[in-house]
């Protein structure tokens, strides 16, 4: 039953050729419910064609329609990628990323896993060990005052998403 009841509620126009298709095959526009309603409300009879009068009509439609579905059909690929244009966001696929699976634990609850292999592969390690404070030859030949991070061309600059890592 329901599967009737939403093909008669059904009074959306298909893109190609512009007709609902309940009119199409019946000849007289969809009566939803509100439209129902209505009719009771306002005395509106119902408006219903007789059998040779729908064929004449269908058979004008017919004639309208190879011309209607050509003209839409050919609008069609650009209201598409109108649509899908409004909500695409660009993938960008870098050596430096890793991609990330929600795996269910027993528990019930989601835990983030990230695949790195692909990220140690070309991850360039720093042969120098991090700088302590309490070194004083090194931060004597720096200063207490600077920053590490001031002095060009000692540290390699990368960003999280670069071509080679430099």
């Amino acid at each position: 039953m329901l599967p009737f009841l939403l093909f008669a509620c059904r009074e959306v126009p298909h893109d190609g050729s512009g007709f609902a298709p309940f009119g199409m095959l019946y000849g007289w526009p969809v009566r939803v419910p509100m439209k129902l309603l209505q009719g009771l409300f306002t005395g509106e009879g119902d408006v219903r064609n007789s059998t040779v009068e729908h064929v004449v009509k269908m058979h004008e439609k017919f004639a309208d329609i190879g011309f209607l579905v050509k003209v839409n059909m050919l609008d069609r690929p650009k209201k598409l990628k109108a649509l899908y244009d409004c909500h695409a966001k660009t993938r960008e696929f870098s050596p430096w990323s890793s991609t990330c699976v929600l795996v269910e634990k027993k528990d019930g609850t989601l835990r983030p896993c990230l695949d790195c292999h692909n990220l140690t592969t070309i991850t360039l390690f720093d042969a120098y060990p991090v700088l302590r404070i309490d070194n004083p030859p090194v931060c004597e030949k720096i200063g207490y005052e600077s920053h590490l991070c001031q002095i060009v061309g000692s540290v390699l600059i990368t960003r999280n998403l670069c071509e080679y890592g430099r």
